[in-house]
Parts: structure tokens; C-alpha cells; sequence
């Protein structure tokens, strides 16, 4: 299932420059699945399955977004030793969650799945 609405590159931009670059491809790829499921879930649609057909550019990049920077949450806490502080790991941390909750609160709109349905 992995890697279909989001890249381990896309999660890995979402980290920054300080991440630990020890993650090995099947954590990630368990990090991307997780990160995958929960935005169904959030959105009650299998995105996944439906993937190939949707269409609208707005709402791929919402899930993008969605799945990469939680899926960033899981890499930057697996392990933090690569920021320069705890600081710094915790502000990218923040940043990636305040993202996925706006994300998860459009995704969640009954308004949002009408949307990418249309567009297929």
C-alpha cells in the first residue's frame, strides 16, 4: 500500500534539513501506510483505492499534504538526535501537526469528498 498518496520524499521534506537520515525504507514505508489509513479513515472514502481516479489538483495536494507531514510527525519522532535541539525537532513537530489538522478538517468535510468525487 505504501507510497501512493504520499512520497517518502514528499514526508522527508516535511521533516527539514536536521532529520536523522538513519530511517530505514520499511519504517518509512509503515509510517506512510499508517499516515495513509488514518486520512481514509479521517475522510471515511478510500482515497487509496480511488486514487488513480481523482483528478482535482486541489484536492490531491490536500491529501498530499496530509499524509507527508504526518507521516513526517512519526520519522522526526523515531528519532530526534539529527536537530540541533529538542527545540527545533518539537517546532517541526508543531508545524507538521497544526498542518494536519487543517488538512484533516477539510479532508472531514462531507463537502470535501463531494468535491474529489466530481472531479473523477
Amino acid at each position: 500500500m505504501s507510497e501512493v498518496i504520499a512520497t517518502s520524499g514528499q514526508v522527508l521534506g516535511k521533516c527539514g534539513l536536521n532529520y536523522q537520515s538513519g530511517l530505514s525504507g520499511a519504517r518509512m514505508a509503515e509510517f506512510i501506510d499508517q499516515a495513509q489509513a488514518f486520512v481514509c479513515a479521517a475522510g471515511r472514502y478510500d482515497f487509496l483505492t480511488n486514487w488513480s481516479t481523482i483528478s482535482g489538483n486541489s484536492a490531491i495536494k490536500i491529501l498530499t499534504d496530509a499524509v507527508a507531514c504526518l507521516a513526517a510527525l512519526d520519522v522526526i519522532k523515531y528519532d530526534m538526535s539529527g536537530f540541533t535541539s529538542r527545540t527545533e525537532a518539537q517546532t517541526m513537530l508543531d508545524v507538521n501537526w497544526a498542518r494536519v489538522v487543517e488538512c484533516i478538517n477539510l479532508i472531514r468535510d462531507d463537502t470535501f469528498k463531494t468535491f474529489v468525487i466530481q472531479n473523477t
